[in-house]
Formats: structure tokens, sequence, C-alpha cells
């Protein structure tokens, strides 16, 4: 089934795509990763985060396999971001998350080239109030 990425669906899509990759990107930088790119990402993760209380139920279970997967991913930032700001490093090590791990965390709906999204396989989302924490 297509899905416009102007619909509730697609924008949805967008917003748990965008979440997940900025999270697997936070996750991957190295110790010595300048702040300012540390903040940038963890900033766009907030804004996303705050847009989860609009994605209805429905969207959210039809979108993410595992939600608690992407839970863990996203507090993980959350946490590591906490941790840079108070103590200017990161010491948590990043969740080992294997590629299956990424993959079932994953939306399950793709979007295609002609502005449609079309189901498939993927992770699940969360609400936030500016917080990490899904609901």
């Amino acid at each position: 089934m297509l899905a416009s990425l102007y619909s509730p669906k697609g924008r949805a899509l967008r917003i748990i795509q965008k979440t997940q990759d900025l999270s697997e990107k936070y996750l991957a930088l190295p110790q010595d990763a300048p702040a300012e790119e540390r903040n940038r990402i963890s900033t766009k993760i907030a804004e996303l985060t705050q847009q989860f209380p609009k994605i209805s139920e429905k969207h959210k279970e039809e979108l993410i396999d595992s939600r608690a997967k992407f839970r863990k991913m996203v507090d993980t930032v959350h946490g590591q971001q906490q941790e840079f700001e108070s103590t200017g490093e990161v010491k948590t090590p990043s969740p080992d998350l294997d590629q299956d791990d990424v993959d079932s965390a994953a939306p399950t709906a793709t979007v295609q080239p002609t502005g449609k999204a079309a189901d498939g396989d993927g992770p699940e989302g969360h609400s936030s109030g500016g917080s990490s924490a899904v609901r």
C-alpha cells in the first residue's frame, strides 16, 4: 500500500526514519567527535522526538517493528548527550546493536523515489515531550 509523503503516515515515517538515522549516527560518533557535531545531532533528535506525540498509535504500531529497541537506541543517545554535557566526554559505551537489531528497529515502510511510501519492514516509534522516552 502506498502512502503520500504528505499524508499522516508519510509524515510519521519521515519522523521515525530521521530519528533512527540520526540516533545511529550519534551512537557511531568517535569519543573525540567535536562538541558541535554531538550537540547538532542531539538537538535535531530532540526536535524530532517532540513530534512523536502527534503520531497516532496506529502508525507507530504499523511503522515500527520493535519499539523497545527503538526506544533503547534513542534513550542511549539521550543519556550519552547528558553525560557529555555534564562531563565533556562520553564514557558510557553504545549498546551492541547488531544489524539484526537495527533492521528490526527500522520503519516498516520505505520511501520510494516516486514520493510515495510503501510497506516494508522496520522499527517502532516513541513519543516524547522533549525526552527520549517512548510511549
